[in-house]
């Protein structure tokens, strides 16, 4: 369903805009009663929801404190949600700095301001060697890109963050040749797993982390 908007930019009016692709297509123009008659311009704004513009790029090492205060934020609701889900002091500086050095932590960044946080990795995760109670949907020598640490502001839920960063996991994966998206999530994450559903992810199995918890393991094909 197209949507329709009236704002003005530049002494123009966005009068009409509709999905184009991976993002939102804005025709620039003139708009009376009869409709839109004259098309002057148009313009690709990928993000365009509520009048924001989200970008997602890579962490940098001036970006940590923010990072932690969402992270810190996740755990928050993690405990007042009743989850066993980073509340043993993890994910911590050091591993947040790791994923910064080997370039695999984004951000969303909404007008200067932090939103979400995420790891998109193409490196093989050990723990999803072996997966029990199911199957992967590609084979185990599958080439996949994994997400990991994603979490959002609790002032700015709701707002489209999960999805731009599958969205940037989706096309580094395009890039590296990768077949699936991979991720895990705790039993008790309700919350995640729709949200996985709703994305295009199935549910696969088991698989257990280096502590030892179990996380159900989901995969999207590309």
């Amino acid at each position: 369903m197209d949507r329709y908007l009236r704002l003005s930019v530049n002494d123009y009016e966005f009068t009409h805009a509709g999905p184009c692709g991976s993002g939102v297509f804005i025709s620039v123009g003139t708009f009376r009663k009869t409709g839109f008659i004259r098309r002057k311009n148009v313009i690709k704004w990928k993000d365009i929801k509520e009048g924001r513009n989200m970008i997602i790029r890579e962490t940098k090492k001036e970006d940590l404190k923010q990072v932690m205060e969402i992270i810190r934020m996740a755990q928050k609701l993690f405990k007042e949600s009743g989850i066993n889900q980073w509340q043993d002091g993890y994910p911590n500086k050091e591993v947040l700095l790791g994923d910064i050095r080997k370039r695999q932590s984004y951000v969303a960044e909404e007008e200067g301001r932090l939103i979400g946080t995420a790891v998109l990795s193409p490196e093989r995760e050990s723990t999803y060697e072996k997966i029990e109670k199911g199957e992967w949907l590609t084979g185990p020598d599958a080439d996949y890109v994994v997400i990991h640490r994603i979490a959002t502001h609790s002032d700015y839920k709701r707002r489209g963050t999960a999805g731009s960063f599958l969205k940037k996991a989706e096309d580094l994966g395009r890039e590296h040749g990768a077949g699936s998206i991979r991720i895990d999530t705790h039993p008790d994450n309700r919350i995640m797993q729709n949200w996985l559903k709703k994305n295009g992810f199935s549910y696969c199995g088991w698989i257990w982390l280096v502590t030892g918890d179990l996380r159900y393991a989901y995969e999207k094909l590309l």
